[in-house]
């Protein structure tokens, strides 16, 4: 049976984005719009790992993707396990996956980046 993926009352792309928040804080004010999207799909994929594990009730994909990142000093256990804990624990009642993330140039020079989320469901 099929989880129902109900639409989030907010826009996905503001769940994402306080989903991301923590490392989005730390980045350099004038990180290049490359890097935020490097940033958001790494996170986007910690997201998904544990959606698509959720939906096949197993560990398979955050058991490979912690494999995968063990060798990655920046992106490893620094950056895995806690937003791999903040999804379950502060956004476990999103059950949708990230579909898509794109990094946008600001439309003026006062805004920053514009940030587009797609959510997929099962």
């Amino acid at each position: 049976m099929k989880p129902s993926v109900s639409r989030p009352a907010r826009k996905v792309s503001e769940i994402f984005l306080e989903y991301a928040a923590p490392m989005l804080t730390d980045a350099p004010s004038k990180v290049s719009r490359p890097n935020m999207q490097e940033m958001l799909d790494v996170l986007a994929g910690i997201w998904n790992a544990v959606v698509i594990d959720e939906w096949n009730d197993n560990d398979a994909f955050v058991t490979k993707m912690r494999q995968r990142l063990a060798g990655e000093p920046q992106l490893g256990a620094a950056v895995f396990e806690p937003f791999l804990m903040r999804k379950r624990d502060l956004f476990g009642e999103h059950k949708w996956a990230v579909g898509k993330v794109e990094v946008r140039a600001p439309t003026t020079p006062a805004e920053d980046f514009i940030v587009h989320v797609e959510a997929r469901g099962r």
